[in-house]
């Protein structure tokens, strides 16, 4: 008999009767946690995508009620190009550059352009708090989430040598399945025996280039290490898959296979074995959902910014091709203009 649960498959059921399952298993990947990193681009982070769409939406909304009002205003027509100027201060305001107003202002550009003000206050305020608390954060990057992870990632799959695993993977007629057993043709699956796997997990998987796909064991692998070192140097992917019973199996047609199973479902109804699983390990979920940002204490330094220098290189280039297509291209002089629009050729 085999008193150490396994998992119910079709070839193992054919020469062996299973007992009443006393659980189902998953199938799990574990990774090695990264070091915390600095994001340079945390600049972006304390608006949403939807924030920073609605803030550009908002923006050209009010730069295009005020060209259109503008169209159908007499007094506005006969005004010099320092209209176009008066109409872009809402681009201004909302870079925090200064702006200056002259009796050529209307009350409904003045209206508008204070409201516009209240709202950007209430933005820059609220981004430069967030800002200042983003800064202080580290990222721990966990990359591996999937089985796809692991096709797109270049990591390398463990898998315990003559396990039920190794058929699933080898097995399969199609899907991500097969594609991952299909990895050992380029080195990126191996097989490692049982006696091996504590090694490889404490070296191999810990230092992050390689994953390792098993049973909830991993749990307990995870949660002896925490209880050694304190630390959770560890983490479970999002997904589980490959769901199977597990039981004690017997010979063909014994008759003590019907009475494991009767106490085997006495055991799991009273919850026995939920309780003795976790009472046996300790720390048994201090690393299932560990923290993905770490605060510090540190001078900043050009790790933090470099996102935001490239944003101003790459704005000061654009600044230098426009003024070198303006010397190229150079705008009609202000008498030209005034010439034409009386209705006399320009010079």
């Amino acid at each position: 008999m085999a008193l150490g649960f396994l998992a119910y498959t079709g070839p193992r059921a054919e020469v062996v009767d299973f007992a009443y399952p006393a659980s189902i298993g998953y199938a799990f990947i574990i990774a090695g946690r990264g070091r915390p990193e600095v994001d340079p681009w945390s600049f972006l982070l304390p608006f949403a995508p939807l924030v920073w769409l609605g803030v550009m939406a908002a923006l050209v909304g009010v730069l295009g009620v005020t060209l259109l009002t503008s169209c159908f205003n007499y007094r506005t027509q006969s005004r010099t190009s320092k209209s176009l100027t008066n109409k872009l201060n809402s681009l201004r305001v909302l870079l925090q550059q200064d702006i200056s107003t002259g009796a050529d202002w209307l009350w409904w550009e003045r209206v508008v352009l204070g409201v516009w003000m209240l709202t950007t206050v209430v933005l820059t305020r609220g981004y430069s708090g967030i800002l200042i608390s983003l800064l202080a954060v580290r990222h721990i990057p966990m990359p591996i989430q999937s089985l796809q992870d692991i096709m797109d990632n270049p990591v390398i799959l463990i898998v315990q040598k003559g396990t039920n695993m190794v058929r699933e993977f080898k097995e399969a007629e199609g899907g991500i399945l097969r594609e991952l057993g299909n990895l050992e043709n380029v080195g990126r699956f191996r097989r490692v025996p049982g006696e091996d796997i504590m090694a490889a997990f404490n070296t191999l998987v810990r230092r992050g280039d390689h994953v390792y796909i098993f049973s909830d064991i991993l749990i307990r692998m995870m949660a002896l290490d925490f209880s050694n070192t304190g630390r959770c140097d560890f983490y479970l992917a999002r997904e589980v898959f490959l769901s199977t019973m597990i039981s004690m199996v017997g010979p063909k047609d014994s008759p003590l296979v019907p009475s494991l199973s009767h106490r085997i479902l006495l055991a799991t109804e009273a919850g026995l074995y939920d309780f003795w699983s976790k009472t046996y390990t300790p720390n048994m979920t201090s690393c299932l959902r560990p923290q993905t940002k770490v605060a510090i204490k540190s001078a900043l330094g050009i790790t933090n910014i470099w996102g935001m220098l490239v944003v101003v290189a790459g704005g000061a280039v654009t600044s230098l091709l426009v003024f070198c297509l303006e010397l190229l291209f150079p705008p009609p002089s202000p008498a030209g203009v005034m010439k034409t629009h009386a209705g006399i050729p320009a010079d």
